[in-house]
C-alpha cells in the first residue's frame, strides 16, 4: 500500500494483517440479531390491510390474520382480502 505526502513523495507502508471474519461470541449472536419488524400487507384496495385477531370461540382462536384495510363495522370490507398472520 501506498500513500502521498504532503512533498509529493511515495512511501510503502505494509498492509497489517487482520482476521477477515471474527465469529462473534454465541451469547453475543442475539444481541447482533436485527429486531423483528412489523410487516402490513396491502389489500386489493390498495390500503394497508389491518391486523385483526380471531375471537369467535373454536380452534383458530387467538390467531391473527389479515384483512381489508377499508373494513367498517357499518359497511363492512369493501374487498375479499384475506390472509392468515402465521400458520
Amino acid at each position: 500500500m501506498t500513500y502521498q505526502s504532503s512533498d509529493g513523495t511515495f512511501t510503502w507502508k505494509p498492509i497489517q494483517e487482520k482476521p477477515l471474519y471474527v465469529s462473534p461470541q454465541p451469547q453475543k449472536l442475539q444481541e447482533l440479531q436485527p429486531p423483528l419488524l412489523q410487516y402490513h400487507r396491502y389489500c386489493f384496495c390498495g390500503v394497508t390491510s389491518s391486523k385483526v385477531m380471531v375471537r369467535k370461540p373454536g380452534p383458530k382462536q387467538g390467531s391473527l390474520f389479515f384483512g381489508c384495510g377499508n373494513w367498517t363495522a357499518a359497511r363492512g370490507a369493501r374487498c375479499q382480502y384475506f390472509e392468515w398472520a402465521s400458520p
